[in-house]
């Protein structure tokens, strides 16, 4: 499908401009979006358009090259973007459990990233959503014996919830060091 091909390499060319338009302006790609977003440039927005239009191709590889560039996006802008990534909890769930291997994998890099703005009652329901619908119900040894087991979206979960739960026990630190720590 031309199309897929097209929006597959436009990505790919785009991400590779921006970041080499801020390694000549001797930037990080950090403060390069950041002086892009303070004059008010829309480069960043019109890119993350075409982001958003791959994740509906069909082809795997297209979404692949658009979960790499989100990451990308949301890395070089953590202030615009991470945001609004991370109260899209079922758009998130969907591309732990649904994507190949490589959207997973850039999935999972999202969450990282997005994870200290997701709201504590939304970590604490994805985290459950992915323990009790995916991870504890497919986690026995019958299950994984049993070759039609989604074992992809398996991993996706346990990626998911690890990088959740993580995320928890950092805020549940930051609690306890605020409150001089609860003890006996």
């Amino acid at each position: 499908d031309l199309g897929d091909s097209v929006l597959r390499e436009c990505l790919r060319f785009l991400h590779l401009c921006l970041t080499f338009n801020a390694k000549s302006a001797g930037q990080t790609p950090q403060a390069y979006a950041k002086a892009m977003l303070d004059k008010g440039e829309g480069a960043l927005f019109t890119f993350q358009r075409l982001v958003e239009r791959a994740f509906q191709s069909r082809s795997s590889q297209v979404v692949e090259g658009a979960a790499r560039s989100l990451v990308a996006l949301v890395k070089w802008a953590p202030e615009q973007f991470a945001l609004k990534y991370s109260t899209r909890r079922e758009w998130l769930k969907k591309n732990l459990l649904e994507g190949s291997a490589g959207t997973r994998e850039s999935i999972g890099e999202l969450l990282d990233i997005i994870a200290a703005h997701i709201s504590l009652a939304d970590l604490s329901t994805l985290l459950s959503e992915l323990f009790e619908q995916q991870i504890q119900p497919k986690s026995v040894p019958e299950k994984l014996k049993d070759l039609s087991t989604d074992v992809a979206a398996l991993s996706g979960a346990l990626l998911g919830a690890g990088i959740l739960a993580a995320e928890a026990m950092r805020r549940s630190a930051g609690d306890e060091a605020k409150g001089g720590g609860e003890g006996g």
